[in-house]
């Protein structure tokens, strides 16, 4: 990731410092036993960038990428969400008995934010994905996005679970393919 991004609709500079991939482990129980689990953690562009929406000029465009189905999205600058992303660091680091909502497949899950009491399905939602990088033989975590909502993505499944509970059973399905873990 670049070290900022100039938005072309205002001509500002944004620092994306504070998104530079980390580690940070988590201490987890599997079959009763403590294990450590350090997870490689890396940003995408949807942390700072919205979809674009009409009215968004043709130069506010930062880029484009196909989505399932063959859609283009045209990606312009957030800063909403770039104030936001400022956040994210902290709030992966402290994950660990945090509750998470479950996604569609046993790798993804959501993590709510700054939701307001008299409407619990606002708030920021925070996207992420555990995965596998066998070519660097560690395990990942990739936040995919941070966006607020007014209520909650259409892919999870149930309700929340602490976040040490979801790496244990996803860290259990890879131990048993990987020797290397």
């Amino acid at each position: 990731m670049t070290k900022e991004v100039i938005d072309p609709a205002s001509g500002k500079s944004y620092s994306l410092e504070h998104l530079k991939p980390f580690k940070v482990t988590y201490g987890i129980k599997v079959s009763g036993e403590p294990v450590d689990v350090p997870l490689h953690v890396h940003f995408s562009e949807h942390c700072y960038t919205r979809s674009r929406k009409d009215g968004d000029l043709d130069e506010a465009v930062l880029f484009r990428e196909k989505k399932r189905g063959g859609q283009v999205d045209e990606r312009v600058f957030c800063e909403a969400r770039w104030e936001f992303s400022k956040s994210l660091p902290a709030i992966i680091k402290d994950l660990h008995s945090k509750g998470c909502y479950p996604g569609g497949s046993k790798e993804m899950f959501y993590r709510q934010e700054n939701a307001p009491i008299n409407n619990p399905q606002h708030g920021w939602y925070i996207c992420t994905r555990l995965g596998v990088s066998q070519k660097h033989k560690n395990l990942t975590m990739s936040v995919r996005s941070a966006h607020y909502r007014t209520n909650k993505p259409f892919d999870i499944r149930g309700g929340t679970k602490r976040f040490y509970a979801l790496l244990a059973q996803f860290y259990a399905s890879e131990k048993r393919k990987r020797d290397w873990l």
